[in-house]
């Protein structure tokens, strides 16, 4: 087994290269507050790249034998979008070169996509649920929907999100703000750290009036961020309910199908630190043997 392990990443590393070499692949890395970092990889093959997947990443600069899979948050024209929480070793590299070079600007090369997902155009109901960077994976999916039909097939699309602190928001601020215009979409998003909540919590608030602006030198650094992100035409609002304290994801489910019909189909997707998604996967097979009714589970958790 560990021979042909090796001989995988060794078969990785070769193609990676190829790419690196032949494609001249980039990579420009953007520092965020709170620990992370914003990756756009400019790529021909972007458009292979499905948002949702996952890709390995490999920044010869920051270490020449490593590669990493990330989830893609976005594709386009342009490249590619990773959003990444700042770790120890090679993420806390990645934070460190943008932080000295603001941003930072290297060779890189990427490898995938991988991955499968349900078809979510066969669902009239979807719920994706996140906690921390794994709002990665739901705002890829959210961007997936989006590239295949702008007017979205669902009926309903609940997206939660749990985060430590209101900073993690501008890590997928355009994303953010752009869900939050669609009227079939509902936004909630619990902040769970120690910060003291506004007066009236559980209210509807406008994103645009919470999340600040990216300075225009950035987004013509980053490489044509507008084409990569989707030049979406704002509405009029960008509401999201906010609130503050743990998140229970009984309450989540049990509030997103009172809107459900007997013979609606329901998809419940999520992607977080593995405790929140075994909270999740409980929530939901206590409904669904609660109330006799089927709803189908993606979920994709990780060790915070």
């Amino acid at each position: 087994m560990a021979g042909i392990w090796g001989l995988e990443r060794v078969i990785r590393l070769a193609k990676m290269a190829t790419h690196l070499v032949l494609c001249r692949e980039r990579v420009t890395i953007y520092p965020l507050p709170g620990g992370g970092v914003q990756l756009f990889i400019k790529t021909r093959r972007a458009v292979f790249c499905l948002p949702a997947s996952y890709c390995y990443l490999w920044v010869p600069q920051v270490s020449w034998y490593q590669t990493h899979p990330f989830t893609i948050v976005s594709n386009g024209p342009s490249g590619v979008e990773l959003v990444i929480k700042v770790c120890d070793g090679f993420t806390k590299d990645l934070y460190e070169s943008a932080e000295r070079n603001h941003p930072a600007i290297c060779r890189a090369s990427i490898d995938g996509p991988y991955g499968s997902l349900p078809d979510t155009t066969q669902y009239d109901k979807l719920v994706l649920v996140a906690g921390g960077s794994g709002a990665a994976f739901t705002f890829g999916l959210m961007n997936r929907i989006l590239n295949i039909d702008e007017r979205i097939k669902a009926r309903s699309i609940d997206f939660v999100w749990a985060v430590r602190t209101t900073d993690m928001l501008s890590w997928f601020r355009d994303h953010l703000l752009n869900i939050t215009s669609r009227p079939t979409v509902n936004v909630t998003i619990y902040v769970t750290g120690s910060e003291k909540p506004p007066q009236v919590k559980g209210s509807a608030v406008d994103m645009r009036d919470v999340l600040p602006e990216i300075p225009k030198s950035d987004i013509s650094e980053a490489g044509e961020l507008e084409s990569l992100l989707g030049n979406h035409s704002p509405a009029p609002e960008a509401m999201a309910t906010i609130e503050y304290g743990k998140m229970s994801t009984d309450a989540v489910i049990d509030k997103a199908m009172q809107t459900v019909s007997g013979d609606d189909r329901v998809l419940v997707a999520g992607c977080g630190p593995s405790t929140l998604m075994e909270a999740l996967r409980g929530s939901v097979v206590r409904y669904g043997a609660k109330n006799e009714c089927r709803i189908d589970l993606h979920c994709e958790g990780y060790d915070s």
